[in-house]
């Protein structure tokens, strides 16, 4: 069982006022510096014709984040980033629809929703062809593609905002619109799983711990977690990882290929974005005809020896985000039980206390997984 760290919940249960619309709201905002994220009070967004308002009920905290605070994102003059700033930040999303623009059909007021916050147009090739996540007009939620969901509300195109079953938790479906949803790209889009396969997962953070549990409930035959935190690795275990590597101790190479009978995982996912330790031995321990898959933020060049992978007809691939219909899918799962989400949160936090979460986070202090804001 995971322990919560609970902080006391005022803000939950604080009385809603009757909404106004030239009312302000609180939000956290990034000036596009290293540093905390500022509390302001902001005017709540308008409403467009083909947009909806949500109350956010439940915000998670991402690994991208850190990128904010520490500046890791770097602000082109002339882009749209830079427009936007100060920004909202904030991408894992679930709250209630608050109110619905003159031209949306199939969502009313007081609908739960979780926020997909990937912001496409609909209408490119890549919409067309259901890869929504490679839209070129598009843009993230708490990025280029406007202000996120460390807010008390949040406008997001109708298209965005998906229906969440009564049985799923908001702190869970805001976990979904990322972690989770990412991680089944990843895993079955981007990595092609078939029942059967052997999977590796280099770094069990937020997304690759959600990997490990997508491959074991998906029929993968082996999931092997590495990581150089051997609480993580623990924590692997519960979520489905039938061995586990510390890095630290032992060559992630050599033994993904002794539990593969010297042949190397089908599938070896990169989580964890760090060359030396991830990436290349990733690549190592793929077998012949494999997939490798880069999925964590990779903020540094990469290169490998082409030779190493000549004759063995390796397939290296990049998982971008997900779609919209990996979202809808992925709620559907979630709903039906083919995954437990309940061991994922493993922090909840006011909303007052978003950049304490954050510290919390880039710290690495105890087992965390996904700390979410709960407003």
């Amino acid at each position: 069982m995971i322990a919560c760290l609970k902080y006391a919940m005022q803000s939950r249960n604080r009385q809603q006022k009757p909404f106004q619309e030239d009312e302000d709201m609180k939000a956290f905002r990034w000036y596009g510096e290293p540093g905390r994220l500022k509390l302001e009070d902001i005017p709540i967004p308008s409403v467009g014709q083909n947009d909806v308002l949500i109350r956010v009920k439940a915000a998670g905290i991402c690994g991208s984040d850190l990128h904010f605070k520490h500046a890791r994102v770097k602000v082109d003059p002339n882009s749209a980033l830079a427009h936007r700033l100060p920004l909202t930040l904030g991408h894992e999303i679930a709250g209630v629809v608050h109110k619905v623009g003159s031209n949306v059909k199939g969502l009313v007021e007081g609908d739960r929703v979780s926020i997909n916050y990937k912001i496409s147009d609909g209408n490119c090739k890549y919409c067309n062809r259901g890869l929504d996540n490679l839209c070129a007009s598009g843009g993230a939620l708490g990025g280029p593609g406007g202000d996120g969901g460390f807010a008390e509300y949040v406008v997001v195109p109708a298209r965005n905002a998906l229906v969440l079953p009564r049985q799923i938790p908001m702190d869970q479906g805001a976990i979904i619109a990322c972690a989770v949803a990412t991680s089944y790209h990843a895993v079955t889009k981007a990595g092609g799983l078939r029942s059967g396969d052997s999977v590796a997962v280099f770094g069990v953070g937020g997304v690759g711990m959600h990997a490990v549990e997508w491959a074991s409930a998906l029929g993968a035959s082996e999931v092997i977690a590495v990581d150089i935190v051997e609480d993580k690795l623990k924590l692997a275990k519960q979520f489905g990882a039938t061995e586990t590597v510390n890095a630290r101790s032992e060559d992630p190479v050599k033994a993904i290929l002794d539990v593969t009978n010297g042949e190397g995982a089908d599938i070896a996912l990169d989580c964890a974005g760090v060359k030396a330790i991830s990436f290349e031995r990733a690549i190592a321990s793929t077998a012949k005809a494999g997939r490798t898959v880069v999925v964590a933020n990779v903020f540094e060049n990469v290169s490998f020896d082409v030779k190493s992978i000549l004759f063995k007809e390796t397939m290296i691939a990049t998982s971008c985000d997900h779609t919209l219909d990996d979202h809808r899918r992925v709620i559907s799962l979630v709903a039906s039980g083919k995954i437990d989400l309940a061991k994922s949160i493993t922090h909840r936090i006011p909303f007052e206390k978003i950049n304490e979460g954050i510290d919390l986070l880039d710290e690495q202090k105890g087992n965390v997984i996904r700390i979410v804001a709960e407003l």
